[in-house]
C-alpha cells in the first residue's frame, strides 16, 4: 500500500502534462453570416462563412449563429470526428463529402470530408463523421494524378533512382504544399529496392 502512495502522485503529475499536450482544435471567428450549427465553413474576408460544395473547408461550425456574432469553429484536423449536418440520406461507414450550403452527402459531387459514424439518415440530420479529406490517403487508397500528383516535372529533364541492385526510376511526383510553396517528391512503384 505504501508503494502506491508514492506512485500516486507521479502518475497524477504525468497525466497533468500529457493534458498540457492536448490539441486547442477550436477558434472563434467572426461570422460573416447566419452559419447553422454543423456546418462547414471557410474563411472569407477574415470572417468565417458557409462553405459550398467545391470549397476548401477550415472546419465545422459548433453552435448556429447570426451575423457579426462569435462563431466557434471545430478546426478540420485528420482524424477527429466532428458533428456535421447531412445533406439528403447519409449511409453509416459510407464516405461523405462536400455539399451544398455547407453540408455533407453521400455521393462524390465535392471534396472528401470523410466518413459516416452515425446510423443511416435523413437530409437535416447531425451526423458524426471521421475527418479524412482527399488529399489523405485512407487505407487500399491513393493519390494520383488526378489528385495532383504528376508522372513528369514541368521543367528541365531527370529522373531519381534508387542506388541498388533493383535501380528505378521514379515513376511519379507527388506534390506536397509547405509553408504556401510546392516542392515534389518522387515516388516509386517497386517496394524492392
Amino acid at each position: 500500500m505504501r508503494n502506491v502512495c508514492k506512485v500516486a502522485p507521479a502518475l497524477f503529475a504525468l497525466a497533468t502534462a500529457f493534458a498540457a499536450l492536448a490539441v486547442d482544435d477550436s477558434r472563434t471567428f467572426t461570422a460573416g453570416g447566419t452559419i447553422g450549427a454543423g456546418l462547414r465553413v471557410k474563411l472569407s474576408n477574415g470572417t468565417a462563412v458557409v462553405a459550398e460544395a467545391a470549397e476548401e473547408m477550415i472546419g465545422v461550425n459548433l453552435f448556429a449563429v447570426g451575423a457579426n456574432e462569435s462563431a466557434n469553429i471545430r478546426l478540420a484536423i485528420p482524424g477527429a470526428v466532428v458533428t456535421m449536418t447531412a445533406l439528403g440520406v447519409t449511409t453509416n461507414g459510407n464516405a461523405v463529402y462536400a455539399g451544398a450550403a455547407g453540408k455533407v452527402q453521400c455521393g462524390a459531387y465535392g471534396p472528401r470530408i470523410g466518413y459516416n459514424l452515425s446510423a443511416n439518415a435523413a437530409d437535416g440530420a447531425a451526423i458524426k463523421v471521421l475527418y479524412l479529406p482527399d488529399k489523405i490517403a485512407a487505407a487500399g487508397e491513393f493519390i494520383g494524378a488526378a489528385d495532383g500528383g504528376s508522372t513528369t516535372i514541368s521543367t528541365g529533364v531527370g529522373s531519381v533512382k534508387l542506388s541498388t541492385e533493383n535501380a528505378a526510376d521514379n515513376t511519379a511526383w507527388i506534390p506536397v504544399k509547405y509553408n504556401g510553396t510546392t516542392y515534389y517528391v518522387p515516388g516509386w512503384t517497386t517496394n524492392e529496392p
